[in-house]
Parts: C-alpha cells; sequence; structure tokens
C-alpha cells in the first residue's frame, strides 16, 4: 500500500506539471521536469549516502534518463517518467531511501539534482 502511494504522490511532488496532451521536446536538461529541485537534491544526497559515490556520476545519470525521458509524438515526458517509476516497481527496481521506497529512475533524478545543486 505505501508503495502505491509513494507512486502517486512522488512523481506529482517531483515533476513540474505538464500539458496532458503535450508532445513538447524534452529540454535538453533532465532536471526541468522537477518541480522542486532544492527537496529533490535532499532524496539525491540520501540515495547517494547509500548507494555510493558511483551513485554521483553526473553525466551516467544524464544519459540514462535522458534515455527514460525522451518523449515520442505520442506522450511527453512526464508521461515516460511516470511509466518508467511504475516499470521499476514492477521490476523490484527499488531502493529504500530515508524511509521512502523509491524507483531506480526517481532515485536517479534525485542523485542528478543533488550533484547540481
Amino acid at each position: 500500500m505505501r508503495r502505491r502511494l509513494l507512486l502517486g504522490l512522488l512523481p506529482a511532488f517531483l515533476v513540474a506539471p505538464l500539458a496532458a496532451g503535450s508532445a513538447a521536446p524534452l529540454p535538453t536538461d533532465p532536471l526541468a521536469v522537477l518541480a522542486d529541485r532544492a527537496a529533490a537534491a535532499r532524496i539525491g544526497r540520501a540515495y547517494i549516502a547509500t548507494a555510493g559515490r558511483g551513485a554521483a556520476d553526473a553525466a551516467a545519470l544524464r544519459r540514462e534518463l535522458a534515455a527514460v525521458l525522451r518523449p515520442s509524438r505520442r506522450d511527453n515526458a512526464r508521461a515516460r517518467l511516470a511509466e518508467a517509476i511504475r516499470a521499476d516497481f514492477a521490476a523490484s527496481r527499488t531502493r529504500l531511501v530515508d524511509g521512502w521506497l523509491l524507483s531506480e529512475t526517481e532515485c536517479r533524478l534525485c542523485a542528478l539534482a543533488a550533484c547540481a545543486a
């Protein structure tokens, strides 16, 4: 139950609202989808503390997130992020960070925010 609650709430908390039907191209900066970079950076620092310094490779994080968030003509970055989060949970690609169960995609996005802060 907690996982479903987080899955529903965290994208809304972290991701800036994008037009529902918009297929606007993804900005070159994956952090552009964040509504609150400071909050994401705090989560990212907690993730890096548990995952190790290798999780703080900003270049690798940007490449991984760009592949996930690249919108097609049928969707947008927010929709791709939500799908990646759902897929992570379905495949048990999750991490416990500061009492929250997060998807690997959420962890990477927050880690990138921490690297950029």
